[in-house]
């Protein structure tokens, strides 16, 4: 059976369009017949806190409706300080990198972005790996920021945007 991975970074019991979306993107992968895999945090969205039942663990893996899922640890934060959900992102990304070196990764990888940052560190080690990289993005970002106000066009948008 073909192997295929997705990373993403909401998956349920989370809620909301990503978590639903990338679920239903899993099982018609696995309806089609391939051995599906997920990665993502332990889940935290949207209050920013670890859910209760994954608390206190750096990866759990199971199988949730045929799908092999793994949680890794992040540090979990929705707070509105920008160095804290920087943290919650990085925190994320060294999960992925301790999880590409210590697993075997499949030939075929989706990654879900943003966030950026995480499309980034799989961008640049699964190539090394190399691996095909689908990269799904499903949010023009930093252009949204942008337009939110979120984002001022100075020096730290322009990076993002050659990152994007």
């Amino acid at each position: 059976m073909k192997e295929i991975m997705i990373i993403t970074n909401y998956y349920p019991p989370e809620i909301g369009a990503a978590s639903n979306r990338i679920f239903h993107l899993a099982k018609g992968l696995q309806n089609l017949g391939f051995e599906t895999s997920v990665i993502t945090p332990l889940p935290n969205y949207p209050t920013g806190e670890i859910f209760d039942g994954f608390k206190g663990h750096f990866k759990l893996e199971a199988r949730e409706n045929g799908i092999r899922v793994f949680r890794l640890w992040l540090f979990a934060s929705n707070s509105k300080n920008k160095i804290l959900r920087l943290l919650a992102m990085v925190s994320y990304s060294f999960s992925l990198i301790w999880f590409f070196l210590t697993h075997k990764i499949p030939k075929t990888v989706i990654v879900q972005s943003p966030p950026l940052l995480v499309a980034f560190t799989c961008m640049l080690f699964l190539k090394r790996k190399k691996r095909k990289l689908v990269l799904n993005v499903s949010d023009l970002w930093p252009s949204a920021g942008l337009e939110l106000g979120v984002f001022k066009e100075n020096l730290s948008y322009k990076l993002l945007k050659k990152i994007e």
